[in-house]
């Protein structure tokens, strides 16, 4: 005879609640609005809609809202982003997918108020302990329809925001900023650099290059094109635009070109080689040029065949 428990389950629920009945269930129960009554280790939603609603705000000394007295418990809102995106057993089907993602909205949500009553100092860490979540889910979520797209931009947007009205400064941004970006496989923080260029400030961008420059240095042409050497030269480009410094940026997307020793981008890499020779040229500063070719990172038999075909065409 089978148990309550063995007849209970995923299928039966289901089919008795009907398909969209149970998937709105779902996002409820993994936004938070239905809580366990027995076992509980973290806040209820009311306890923390009371830290999210506005209140007194006092200057803080970059000339944002603060507040100083009523700080959350980030313990707390750490428990929720993971129920959020952890609670829902071993595997997030494709069919569980879409109310999965609700859930994660309905988070989301929260953390944009908590911004609103002035808390973006805590938000940016909520938000980058989300943005680890979200790599992980990877694993476990069947993601055919493309819901952690949607979630790591909304998080990406909400991330800024809080940066922007936050207190860290441009050294300690850039340190995170590296980390972010070098560490997850998602887009979250892919050429993080142009995008928080405003909040690091030229201090922030000259920490981020010298975070930045010995992994780059480092790269090995025999590395994965695709891995760890992709995230490094994209970062780089990142920090390239964010300069606006034209030369750099072409040196920057030149250098990403050649050392993945694409066949069929070859021709791209010798024409962003001949514009930064130009700009080098016409701005006093040929030893630049120099500087970057030392900079290639690939074999000597394709660094002579570029060099060869720079030869070849006109200085006009």
């Amino acid at each position: 005879m089978n148990s309550v428990a063995d007849l209970i389950n995923t299928a039966a629920v289901r089919r008795l609640a009907g398909a969209r009945s149970y998937e709105r269930g779902v996002g409820y129960f993994y936004g938070g609005r239905v809580e366990q009554p027995i076992e509980r280790d973290g806040p209820s939603d009311t306890e923390l809609r009371a830290q999210e609603a506005p209140a007194l705000r006092a200057p803080s000394r970059r000339g944002r809202a603060s507040v100083g007295t009523s700080a959350p418990k980030l313990s707390n809102w750490i428990r929720r982003i993971d129920r959020a995106f952890f609670g829902h057993g071993e595997f997030v089907s494709y069919y569980e997918a879409e109310a999965w993602a609700d859930g994660i909205y309905v988070m989301v949500e929260h953390l944009e108020n908590l911004c609103d009553a002035g808390h973006p100092d805590a938000v940016v860490e909520l938000a980058e302990h989300a943005f680890g979540c979200a790599d992980e889910a990877i694993n476990y979520v069947d993601d055919s329809d493309g819901h952690l797209t949607g979630i790591i931009e909304r998080l990406s947007e909400l991330h800024l925001r809080a940066c922007t009205e936050g207190s860290a400064e441009g050294d300690e941004l850039a340190a995170r900023l590296v980390k972010l970006e070098l560490r997850s496989e998602l887009d979250g923080f892919h050429r993080a650099a142009a995008r928080y260029a405003d909040v690091l400030g030229e201090s922030g961008l000259a920490e981020h290059r010298r975070l930045l420059e010995p992994r780059w240095h480092a790269i090995k042409p025999t590395d994965d094109p695709y891995g760890a050497a992709f995230r490094i030269r994209q970062a780089m480009v990142g920090w390239a635009l964010a300069t606006g410094d034209p030369e750099a940026i072409i040196e920057a997307q030149a250098t990403e070109i050649i050392d993945r020793k694409r066949p069929d981008h070859y021709r791209d890499a010798v024409d962003l080689m001949e514009r930064i020779r130009r700009l080098a040229d016409t701005a006093g500063e040929p030893e630049r040029f120099t500087s970057f070719l030392r900079q290639v990172r690939t074999d000597h038999r394709l660094k002579r065949r570029l060099m060869a075909e720079l030869d070849q065409r006109s200085w006009d």
